[in-house]
This record gives C-alpha cells, structure tokens and sequence, in this order.
C-alpha cells in the first residue's frame, strides 16, 4: 500500500517478490543480489520488461506516491519528500516539475 511506503518487485527469473521501501530506495545492487541476479543484468531484464532503468521505474514510484500525498493530503513539503525518499522538498518539486510539467502545489486539491 503506496501511504506505507512500500511497494513490490518481483525477479522473473528468481520468481522471488522483494518489498521495497519507497521512503528509502534500496540500491540496485543489493536488489540484483536479493534476487540473484547481477545487476547489469536487473537492469537488462528492467529495460526489457519495462523500457526503462531500475533506478528510473523506483523514481517514478516515488514520484507518484508523492503525487498521491500532494492530491489527497495536506501534508507539509518536507514531510511528503521524506515519506517518498526525496533528500528536501526541493529535490522533490524538481522531480515532480520533470515528471509532470507542474509545481508541487498545482497537485494539491
């Protein structure tokens, strides 16, 4: 469930489901060796799979889960970057400005 910070990876080839937590992304490597895998070959499996790098799919979870906590809650900044990972509220209005064209506060409803 996204407001506690974890979400799911599964290996294909290891079939094993690795929870992760958003608030503090696990580095690839300790995910490819969690799941057997070298992690070149985490990421050749994520670029296939999803067209896109390991660290860069984490990215956009965290992203969205602050999106989520902008839209639906009025928790400060601060708080939301740390629930989601992000090192300062700038760091995350960055991210969300790249992700989604738009200032953190334009998400709040």
């Amino acid at each position: 469930h996204w407001a506690s910070g974890r979400t799911a990876m599964e290996s294909e080839e290891g079939g094993r489901v690795r929870l992760a937590r958003i608030d503090a992304p696990e580095p690839v490597a300790a995910t490819a060796a969690a799941v057997g895998l070298s992690p070149r070959r985490l990421e050749t499996l994520f670029r296939q799979a999803l067209g896109v790098t390991p660290g860069a799919y984490a990215l956009s979870l965290r992203v969205q889960a602050a999106r989520r906590l902008l839209a639906e809650t009025r928790h400060p900044l601060a708080e939301i970057a740390l629930r989601t990972g992000f090192s300062a509220p700038a760091t995350l209005s960055r991210a969300v400005r790249r992700a989604f064209g738009t200032a953190p506060s334009d998400l709040r409803r």
